[in-house]
């Protein structure tokens, strides 16, 4: 095998074919060729975001012009890469996260099988510490209840609040029983 480190065109096609040869009295023989192969370099992914929710993280990324398939890959802390799932869609939600513990993610295209990767994935990916997730409900004109699920070795929790999803947070209330629900 060969590695042809000159196909830098993302998203082209390139066509091979190969021939065996033997030296005879100094002359080059060649054999016929080989069936033509095809193969078309396509774009890496690029990671998009990385949100909590209830269920676990959601990793999403860029679409790629010409894959089939996406491998997701995640690290923790500082540890190495490991596949976790492959997806038609440009989002992964992961549940197997722990609260409080850091995780990094990213992607690379895969062929329709899920089988073989096709293309390289941006070695920084993206980074999120997995924290709990809250809910709202409105308990009248003038309050809402939050609610969480208790996280584990920690000694409270800051409860903050905007006026919009994107705005300005600002911590309203900070609560130092850890058994508080």
């Amino acid at each position: 095998s060969w590695t042809d480190t000159d196909a830098k065109k993302t998203n082209t096609k390139y066509s091979y074919f190969v021939k065996a040869y033997t030296k005879n009295n100094g002359e080059s023989l060649h054999t016929d060729r080989s069936d033509i192969k095809s193969v078309t370099r396509i774009d890496t992914p690029k990671p998009d975001d990385a949100v909590n929710v209830k269920q676990g993280i959601v990793f999403t990324w860029k679409s790629v012009k010409g894959a089939k398939s996406y491998d997701v890959l995640r690290k923790s802390g500082s540890g190495s890469w490991e596949f976790i799932a492959n997806t038609k869609d440009t989002q992964y939600t992961d549940t197997g996260v722990t609260v409080g513990k850091k995780y990094t993610y990213t992607v690379c295209c895969s062929d329709e099988e899920g089988k073989k990767r096709v293309s390289r994935y941006d070695s920084s990916g993206i980074e999120v510490t997995r924290c709990i997730a809250a809910e709202g409900k409105s308990l009248g004109s003038d309050s809402v209840k939050i609610t969480w699920n208790k996280a584990k070795n920690v000694d409270g929790y800051a409860v903050y609040r905007a006026t919009s999803k994107t705005g300005t947070y600002k911590k309203i209330k900070t609560i130092s029983d850890p058994g508080t629900l």
